[in-house]
């Protein structure tokens, strides 16, 4: 498995975290399909969604969402509630926010994952274990 692949693996489970954060589990109906758009695997996937989970990042991006969505020049229809309109801008601001971090966890795994494959290869070259 290459780095590129571990690391959309991982940005993909937690931008999912990031834009889901209200549901009951209901993202995990979305994590199939984009395992097939992306070309990844599940373990990544899972292991980023947990690490987003433990972290409660979602929670604490709620404030940054909703500060986001008012720069949105969305107008509420007249047929919406207002709470519902402003949860739903609220979405769209954490979606913003993910993928953000998305492409942050991208960039910071597929480095993180190449230095340890290259210091994997010079200790093997080396022979030493240490």
């Amino acid at each position: 498995m290459g780095a590129a692949k571990v690391a959309r693996g991982f940005a993909v489970g937690f931008g999912l975290e990031i834009i889901l954060p209200y549901t009951v589990y209901l993202g995990y109906l979305l994590l199939y399909p984009l395992i097939i758009l992306f070309r990844t695997t599940l373990p990544p996937v899972l292991i980023g969604n947990v690490i987003c989970k433990v972290t409660l990042l979602p929670l604490i991006l709620i404030p940054l969402g909703n500060k986001l969505s008012l720069y949105i020049p969305i107008s509420k229809p007249n047929f919406m509630p207002k709470l519902i309109f402003k949860y739903l801008k609220t979405l769209l601001g954490l979606s913003i926010c993910a993928v953000v971090i998305g492409l942050l966890a991208y960039v910071v795994m597929f480095v993180l994952y190449e230095m340890n494959r290259k210091y994997r290869l010079k200790t093997r070259k080396t022979g030493s274990f240490s």
